[in-house]
């Protein structure tokens, strides 16, 4: 049975780890772990898809009184494409009512339009070269 519910990161960090790592730069358990727990810290949630108890996907998210931004959403490597991840935003698109945010890169930006995200291109410059970035919006469809 699939679910997605609100999801804590104590005692699933290796789950939490293996569907959330491919959208760090350089993931380790520690840095992934400890971003996820700052997010937590600072208000974010954590809300996870569920089948049968196997954590197949998550998505962290910030809400404020006018947009909720999505800070991380993954997918266990072997479900991609599966639609986990759409069905987590359409998740938290039921529950917000208010207009989803995300900044992406170009491996994930084809998710975000497939699923209905208007994109900008920035490119963003740091001190060892730029690099582009797309920040992407999503009118809920309760507006």
């Amino acid at each position: 049975m699939n679910s997605i519910e609100q999801f804590s990161v104590n005692g699933n960090e290796n789950g939490l780890y293996e569907v959330l790592k491919d959208a760090f730069y350089q993931p380790t358990m520690i840095k992934v772990i400890t971003k996820i727990n700052d997010w937590i810290n600072d208000g974010c949630k954590v809300f996870a898809y569920l089948e049968d108890e196997e954590l197949l996907g998550a998505i962290i998210v910030r809400e404020s009184t006018s947009e909720v931004i999505i800070e991380c959403i993954g997918v266990n490597n072997r479900r991609r494409g599966s639609g986990i991840g759409s069905e987590l935003v359409k998740y938290i698109q039921g529950i917000c009512c208010k207009q989803l945010f995300a900044e992406t890169d170009d491996s994930a930006i084809g998710f975000y339009r497939k699923i209905g995200f208007n994109s900008n291109k920035v490119v963003k410059h740091y001190k060892n070269g730029d690099i582009v970035r797309y920040e992407c919006g999503l009118m809920n469809k309760m507006f």
